[in-house]
């Protein structure tokens, strides 16, 4: 082959992911949907002005980021309160990083996909993003649901319908690794920076993707 076919294979990939890059749509405004670690530190009533999640998404993806998060909540209770505020704003991403309450609370795994399901036809024409349930093992009531959890993710991952960003570079052994892990369950050691800053990376890089 010589060098002027070479070029012009070249030109016309270089036209192509041109044209695809811009056939996605901007996304110019986030809204994160979660529990207490969308949520921290302010844990009963997190939202985009205190959420360490938040702070770290925009900052890396420059796009406008709204937060609703609460501890203990699993998805029908998110989706429940949040969904009225999401409908307004509008974003043009919600992603949702939802499931482990549920799994800790031995709510099925038909619920958890069922719900995310609802939301789904609920955040349209918004389009959804799952972050995928990060390990737990850890923590006590994590113990034993290290194989569910995993079952969890594949099930979000294969049948709710929208992308997902998998977590497993934030375990090892179905555990948080150490360094981000502050009680098993929770990413807060050392400083809220380290594990944050890498999840921020994880959206950022998996929302490029979609």
């Amino acid at each position: 082959m010589n060098l002027p076919m070479i070029l012009g294979g070249l030109s016309l990939l270089a036209f192509v992911k041109g044209v695809q890059a811009a056939s996605k749509p901007p996304i110019r405004t986030i809204y994160l949907l979660g529990d207490s670690n969308t949520a921290a530190p302010d844990y009963t009533n997190g939202n985009e002005k205190t959420s360490w999640l938040a702070k770290a998404v925009q900052a890396r993806t420059g796009a406008k980021v709204y937060a609703g998060a609460r501890g203990g909540w699993g998805v029908k209770q998110v989706r429940e309160k949040y969904v009225p505020e999401i409908q307004k704003i509008k974003p043009d991403v919600v992603v949702a990083w939802l499931g482990v309450n549920d799994l800790s609370s031995n709510r099925s795994l038909d619920h958890i996909v069922n719900e995310m399901k609802l939301l789904k036809e609920q955040v349209s024409p918004s389009r959804l993003v799952i972050l995928e349930i990060h390990d737990w093992g850890g923590y006590p009531r994590g113990r034993d649901k290290i194989e569910l959890t995993d079952q969890a993710n594949y099930r979000l991952r294969t049948e709710v319908g929208v992308p997902t960003i998998r977590t497993d570079s934030l375990g090892i052994n179905g555990k948080i690794k150490p360094e981000y892990d502050g009680d098993g369950i929770h990413f807060e050691r050392p400083s809220k920076s380290v594990a944050y800053d890498v999840i921020g990376e994880l959206i950022m890089d998996g929302l490029m993707s979609i």
